[in-house]
């Protein structure tokens, strides 16, 4: 990983860890950013940025679910040897394929302030390939990890939905990365991994957007919002 890349360490669902997602767009919210969340809308994130919002504290028994697996996904996933089922020959055989790491952090990249990533897992450029390409990794690559149930993964049908295209793709301008694997766990035992290529332009796409959304929209309002809450404030002393 790129030597200049910065990295918080904030426990989850603290204060601190809300705080910190005020002041940037997570790979969980450009879909929203690009219009491709109908659960959620800009308005309603742009609000969140500025502070007039309160930011969303929401679980939920899947998103449980998901944290408590993703562990034993992840260790799954270092048996898998781009073929269908050869991960539970290897995995009974004891052969770790390749592996990866948790980096148990945001990433900032200072050359992309206004994003940041939280990555389920990075992939170890040792032992690692590109198995699109067939070529061994010559970057780190991201590791998405997801549960899915059988109607969730209807959204699948016709490939990878472009909301975790766009996710994945944030991560990998972030870290810097051209490649990028999907593992998923479908109704707790059907396992596959989706991978994916670095595609230049969608990147180019999510950074101009994002930057126009948080230079152009976010940070004049919350400048705005600040001095209102001032004025506020005097008038009441």
């Amino acid at each position: 990983m790129k030597s200049d890349l910065i990295i918080t360490r904030i426990e989850p669902h603290t204060d601190e860890w809300y705080e910190f997602r005020k002041n940037g767009i997570g790979g969980s919210e450009i879909g929203t950013i690009l219009g491709l969340n109908k659960y959620d809308t800009v308005v309603r994130l742009f609000h969140e940025k500025v502070g007039d919002y309160d930011l969303r504290r929401d679980d939920n028994e899947k998103m449980f679910w998901g944290r408590k697996l993703e562990d034993e996904i992840a260790e799954v996933w270092r048996y898998y040897d781009g073929t269908d089922s050869g991960y539970i020959e290897n995995h009974k055989n004891g052969r770790i394929v390749r592996d990866c790491r948790n980096i148990n952090g945001y990433i900032v990249n200072p050359r992309y302030p206004w994003l940041f990533a939280s990555l389920d897992r990075v992939i170890n450029i040792k032992g690692g390939v590109n198995f699109i390409t067939g070529a061994p990794l010559t970057t780190e690559g991201v590791l998405e990890v997801k549960t899915l149930s059988y109607w969730s993964s209807q959204m699948w049908t016709d490939g990878i939905p472009i909301s975790y295209l766009a996710q994945v793709h944030q991560y990998m301008i972030i870290i810097e990365s051209d490649y990028a694997e999907i593992a998923i766990l479908q109704d707790g035992n059907n396992f596959r991994v989706e991978k994916i290529q670095r595609d230049d332009e969608l990147c180019e796409r999510i950074i101009q957007i994002s930057k126009a959304f948080w230079e152009n929209r976010v940070l004049p309002a919350k400048e705005a919002f600040a001095k209102r809450k001032i004025e506020i404030g005097r008038a009441h002393v």
